[in-house]
């Protein structure tokens, strides 16, 4: 399995589908030392070897009607002075076993922290081991090592994408027109674009040189939004919440307004314009 990243010293490898650091509102992916992992159903462990020291539930606000009554919190030993903080995932593992890489440590969870538009993930903080529970105080992720791309439009003027999937909360689109590849589906001039805007009220954007993204300087590389700035609309009218792209995910999530009606079917081509909201 390829690195994937570097979090302080420590080595994450490519094990899930697609994965967020900065597009989440929460704390850690704001200053850029946490990671949701996206996999089909199990969460797969992405370091070499570990030490479970505990395996907990703990309790989570209920920001949708779907979720789980609780959440999970698994601590990992890294070996040295480092462990790692894992959160929303049932755990399948014990206290005390030693994992591997590829190693499941239990079903995803879906957890009550999540939005309605969230999907369910495995969040991860690499942490010192004498402060492994607290929301700050995270290792950086320094380095991103780039094995693999996904086809990336430019969104300066309108974006033209295909509806691949509706659920109620969102759409997934693929990009119609991509005129390169890189490490999220849209890009500005190939600076790569990841984010939920404008509801998080900022995003990111990776600069590529030879296939290696240094976060050691991302405080220059993110962009704060207005929550109120810009429009997303459609050529049919439509009017939309937010849109969104991941690290290695092929598809733009557009997210909708609830209780409100859309005439979108999957296989239907939209035409959105973003009105100035990466400005």
């Amino acid at each position: 399995m390829d690195v994937l990243m570097h979090i302080g010293g420590v080595v994450l490898h490519d094990v899930a589908l697609w994965y967020g650091v900065f597009s989440s509102p929460y704390y850690p992916h704001r200053n850029g030392y946490a990671v949701d992992m996206y996999f089909e159903d199990e969460a797969l462990f992405p370091f070499l070897e570990g030490l479970v020291l505990e395996v907990r539930s703990i309790d989570t606000p209920m920001n949708r009607p779907d979720a789980e009554k609780e959440d999970f919190l698994i601590i990992v030993w890294l070996g040295g002075p480092y462990v790692v903080k894992i959160l929303h995932v049932k755990p399948s593992v014990k206290p005390f076993e030693r994992i591997y890489l590829g190693d499941c440590l239990g079903r995803l969870a879906l957890s009550g922290y999540l939005p309605p538009w969230g999907e369910r993930h495995m969040h991860i903080e690499v942490r010192p081991i004498f402060d492994r529970y607290r929301v700050r105080n995270g290792l950086r992720i320094k380095l991103v090592l780039l094995r693999r791309d996904v086809a990336s439009a430019n969104i300066v003027d309108r974006l033209l994408a295909e509806v691949v999937d509706m659920t109620r909360s969102f759409a997934l689109l693929r990009p119609v027109e991509p005129d390169t590849y890189g490490i999220t589906p849209l890009h500005v001039d190939k600076e790569y674009i990841e984010g939920v805007v404008p509801l998080y009220g900022y995003y990111s954007i990776y600069s590529t040189n030879r296939g290696v993204l240094d976060l050691g300087t991302f405080r220059a590389s993110t962009v704060t939004v207005a929550r109120e700035t810009g429009r997303i609309a459609d050529d049919r009218r439509n009017t939309y919440k937010g849109i969104g792209a991941y690290v290695l995910r092929p598809y733009i999530k557009l997210i909708l307004h609830p209780n409100k009606t859309y005439d979108l079917r999957v296989g239907d081509v939209v035409e959105l314009y973003l009105n100035e909201l990466l400005h």
